[in-house]
């Protein structure tokens, strides 16, 4: 379940390893980022049997859940769920409002 090298999570990876197996099936608001961003998914997450590190990536301009090789659960099970994505330092090109950049982004 460990994260990457540079990721964090809330609550702290530390606490979620020590959590018995029961708890991990009911994480409310699970949240893991790093430098370039941060995913919070809604609600309860069930973490039991999820590799993080194989299953998050989170890049410069770019976040990603279950890489396209990767068989996903059904929607609303382990990260497969309505989350909200921040990524960090990204910026309007030039000449486009930043209104314009949200809106290209929804």
């Amino acid at each position: 379940m460990r994260p990457k090298t540079g990721y964090y999570t809330e609550p702290l990876f530390e606490i979620l390893s020590a959590m018995p197996v029961e708890e991990c099936k009911r994480i409310p608001n699970f949240v893991i980022g790093n430098e370039f961003g941060s995913i919070e998914f809604f609600g309860e997450t069930d973490l039991t049997g999820v590799n993080l590190a194989e299953l998050v990536t989170i890049r410069h301009k770019e976040a990603e859940v279950y890489p396209a090789e990767t068989l996903k659960p059904s929607f609303g099970a382990k990260l497969n769920k309505a989350a909200l994505i921040t990524l960090y330092d990204i910026k309007p090109k030039k000449g486009q409002s930043p209104e314009d950049k949200e809106a290209h982004l929804r």
